[in-house]
Order: C-alpha cells, then structure tokens, then sequence
C-alpha cells in the first residue's frame, strides 16, 4: 500500500492534505481497471494516479483551455493517462458513447464536487454513473463527513453535498457507503471530506482487511422524491 505516496512531480492534491485517503485509492485501484476523474484538479489529480499506478488507465476532463494544455504538456509521457477538454457531463457522455465497454467493467470514478463550470451539476452527474455503469466505485470529494466536523465539505446548486443529499440520486442501483472512520489528519492543508459509494455488482465488496480501520460503513439514504 502507499504507492500513492510522494507528488512525483504533479500539482498538489487531496491526497496531499490526506494521506489516508490514497491507502484507500490503492486498495480500491487493485479492484480496479480504470480511473476517471472529473471536477476541480481532476487533471492533476489523474496524472497523480497514473503516474504512480502505471498498471491503470486514467482518464480525466479538464474544461479551461489554459489548464488543459498545461496539463497536456507536462503529462506528454505519462502513457496512461488520457486528458479531454471538456465539461464533467460532457466527459461521462463521452465515455458512455465513445467507450462502452468501460460500463461494464470495475472502475473507479472520482467526482470533485468543486469546478467543472457553472451549468455543472454534479448529483446528476452522481445519478448518471450509478445509472449506467455495472460495477463502479465511486468517490465524492468535498462530502461532508456525519459526525466529523473538522473535514472540508463543499455545496452545490445552494445544497450541501451530504451522504444525506446523494442517497436519494442512486436511484435503483446497489449501492454501499463508507467514510473515513478517523479524524481528519492536522497540518497546513485541510483535508476534504469524501465519501466511497461501491455501486452495483461491487455494492457488497470487501476491501482489503489492512484498509478497514480507515473505513467505517453506513446506509445510504433510500431512493425518494426529488425537490
């Protein structure tokens, strides 16, 4: 474990702020076979990955033009990294029309609530993957976490993002829900809150025993009417 350990040379992350959460990501990038990414610093947070997972195929938007070609550019070598100029839903559609084939395989899909531009809407974006892909693990940065005030949490459309607020746009896909069953760690950077949502066929996964007291489970929010 670890492997996401160190920058390698890529723009700071919340994995910087919250070294824990990358013991998770390894653990759920062994089940997996690709990472795709979406949201404020998805860019350097796919060439952070990639870079130290060689193994996966990333992919990750990235809608300012400065801040794709930067991107590009300095991630010319990273093989396994694949960047698109392009908005959150854009890119999920992308991936739906463009590469079926991902739908259906275990993946892991990183939503940062943050960016993504103003007519971005990120519980749609929620609804969508657990609408369409089989067997994804989702992770939402920027949750509030319940019972742990001190980590960051953003809000989207004047609502905050909560587990609370996800649950009702799984619709019916299995879903499980963990969150990080420790105090979120002290230092210059805060940490962001998050949360893991394994999503159908991977609703009841098991990660690996040495990640469980990193991890605490809960019930998602039943599917309900919307406002």
């Amino acid at each position: 474990m670890g492997k996401l350990f160190g920058r390698g040379g890529a723009p700071a992350t919340p994995l910087d702020a919250d070294a824990r959460l990358g013991r998770v990501l390894d653990a759920v990038l062994d089940c997996c076979e690709y990472a795709l990414f979406a949201g404020e610093g998805a860019a350097g947070m796919a060439e952070r990955v990639a870079r130290q997972r060689p193994d996966r195929e990333c992919l990750a938007c990235e809608p300012g033009s400065d801040s794709f070609y930067s991107a590009t550019a300095r991630t010319a070598k990273v093989k396994n990294l694949y960047l698109f100029n392009q908005r959150p839903r854009e890119f999920l559609l992308g991936v739906r029309d463009g590469k079926p084939y991902l739908l259906e395989r275990d993946t892991l899909v990183v939503l940062h609530v943050p960016g993504g531009g103003a007519e971005r809407r990120v519980f749609d974006e929620v609804a969508f993957v657990a609408e369409f892909f089989a067997a994804p693990f989702l992770l939402v940065l920027g949750c509030r976490v319940p019972g742990e005030p001190g980590f960051l949490y953003d809000t989207h459309q004047g609502r905050e993002c909560s587990p609370a607020n996800l649950g009702p746009h799984l619709g019916g896909a299995g879903a499980g829900l963990l969150l990080p069953a420790y105090a979120p760690p002290g230092g210059r950077l805060r940490a962001k809150g998050w949360c893991l949502l394994p999503l159908g066929r991977n609703a009841h996964h098991l990660l690996p025993e040495e990640t469980s007291h990193l991890l605490r489970k809960a019930d998602p929010e039943p599917a309900a009417a919307l406002p």
